[in-house]
Order: structure tokens, then C-alpha cells, then sequence
């Protein structure tokens, strides 16, 4: 019978250590209720780039690559030209305040031929987190779809799979509508008329 506790009590301790190796990690829920600024512009974004985040120190950005990739419509810009993108701008995006990544992250898009850019931002406030997301469009740097949430972390544990379980959680509302139609085709400017064949001349 006295064997029997230790083994019973053993068995706790182990799901008791297991447990709390699983709290290291938490998120709350997504904060922003209307996401969506213009959800039409964001069903036309069929190519997305995601560079690295601001005060970000696990590589969340990459995290983030993983999830985008998911989209069934929408293709991921590839890193390498990011990365090479990003030398030629001799900054790093990773230090901008969130006032200056809009306006970096647009023109960075625009430079790799992306329709929109994921911005991400991290706010650090001793051991709370809070993860902004905003998809910026390249073309005129509005801001199409934002939202936001609380995370927190102990003894530097967190891994992948912690973090796309918040970022899929995050962009589960985005993800399907981007690329979900074409782009509408440009229309002629209304100055110009179209030329008319010349009419036939007689030769009477």
C-alpha cells in the first residue's frame, strides 16, 4: 500500500511538472473587434511580404511566414529577397517604432513586388507582451486589417509552436480572404476617346 502512494504521488509530480512547463506560455484572446478597415483592398492582396517585427527577440516573424503560407490564394514574398530588400534600405526593421514601420514597410513592399506587408510589433512592458498586427498595402501604405493581443512568457519559454498558435489564432479572420479575387483591370482615363477607324473615301 505505501509503495502504491509513492508511485500515485510520483505520477503527480510528474503531470504537476508537466503542466506547469505548459504555462510557461499564455495568450489572451484577440483584442480588436473590427479588424478589417477596407475588407475588399484585402481580398485583392494575392502577394505578401513579412518582414522582421519590431522589438521582436524569438523571430515571431517567421512564425508569422508559416501562417501567411497557409493562405490558399495568396502567395508568401520568399525571404532571400526580402532579406536583400532590406540591405539596400540600411535599416533594420526590427528597431523602428511603430509611428516609422508604416511608411518603411510600404515602400519595402513596393521594392519586392508584394500587394501588402504584415507589420508586426511587439510592446514589451516588464513581463507582458502585447503583439500588434497590421496589413499594410504597398501601394499607398494604408493600414487594410489590424488587431492585437496580450501574451506573456516565463524563463525565456517559448517556442514555435506557442507562437502559431497565436498568430493562426490572430489571422484566422484574414487568412481566407487574401487573394480571394483579381484585381480589377485599369480603366482608360476618361480625357482620352478611343481613335475611330477613318472612313472609306470614294474615289468619285
Amino acid at each position: 500500500m505505501f509503495r502504491k502512494n509513492i508511485i500515485i504521488a510520483s505520477l503527480l509530480l510528474l503531470l504537476a511538472g508537466c503542466a506547469s512547463v505548459g504555462q510557461k506560455f499564455s495568450a489572451g484572446e484577440p483584442k480588436n473587434s473590427l479588424p478589417f478597415m477596407a475588407k475588399d483592398l484585402v481580398e485583392e492582396m494575392h502577394s505578401i511580404a513579412v518582414p522582421p517585427f519590431s522589438g521582436d527577440r524569438q523571430a515571431w516573424h517567421e512564425a508569422a511566414q508559416e501562417v501567411i503560407a497557409q493562405a490558399p490564394k495568396a502567395s508568401l514574398i520568399p525571404q532571400k529577397k526580402l532579406d536583400a530588400a532590406i540591405r539596400t534600405t540600411k535599416k533594420d526593421p526590427a528597431l523602428l517604432l511603430l509611428e516609422e514601420r508604416i511608411e518603411y514597410v510600404s515602400k519595402l513592399g513596393k521594392s519586392v513586388q508584394a500587394d501588402a506587408v504584415l507589420n508586426g510589433v511587439i510592446l514589451s512592458r516588464e513581463d507582458r507582451h502585447e503583439l500588434i498586427l497590421q496589413l499594410v498595402s504597398s501601394k499607398d501604405s494604408r493600414v487594410l486589417w489590424v488587431q492585437t493581443a496580450d501574451f506573456s512568457f516565463k524563463d525565456n519559454q517559448i517556442t514555435r509552436s506557442d507562437q502559431k498558435e497565436l498568430l493562426n489564432k490572430m489571422l484566422s479572420p484574414l487568412i481566407p480572404l487574401l487573394g480571394k479575387r483579381e484585381k480589377p483591370s485599369r480603366k482608360p482615363d476618361k480625357g482620352v476617346k478611343p481613335q475611330q477607324a477613318p472612313e472609306d473615301v470614294s474615289p468619285m
